[in-house]
């Protein structure tokens, strides 16, 4: 293993061992409402990069530009895989989910059956929605 490759290993959690299952918990309910099933590679990607953000921004980060590296790192895998899985989580989800689940999860937006997250923006709202709601 490379220097620097140790160092973005160490540098993935932010989070105590109760923030983290806090946190958890609340993307677990989320998850669920959203239709994202826990078997999908990219659901549990997902729900890493959002860790990940959660962490960096509670610590005063700028929001970070490399999560999938980091994801990716963590499990061992590249990066491009970790964002096609999150993709597919996210087709898979959509297609699954209600509206009615995503407005009442995020309030109203303009998600439909047609138009998804990207990946970044479904991580940015997770974040926000983990850090700012009790």
């Amino acid at each position: 293993m490379r220097a620097h490759e140790k160092n973005d290993r160490e540098k993935v959690d932010f989070l105590s061992e109760a923030q983290r299952k806090r946190a958890c918990f609340k993307l677990l309910g989320i998850f669920n409402a959203l239709g994202l099933s826990s078997n999908l590679s990219g659901t549990n990607y997902l729900r890493e990069a959002v860790l990940i953000s959660v962490g960096e921004r509670e610590n005063g980060s700028p929001v970070m530009k490399d999560v999938y590296l980091r994801v990716a790192l963590k499990f061992g895998t590249t990066q491009d895989k970790v964002e096609r899985a999150i993709r597919n989580a996210i087709k898979v989800g959509m297609s699954r989910c209600r509206k009615e689940n995503i407005d009442y999860v995020f309030g109203r937006t303009i998600f439909t059956e047609r138009i998804k997250p990207t990946s970044s923006e479904l991580i940015a709202l997770l974040t926000d929605k983990i850090l700012y709601e009790n």
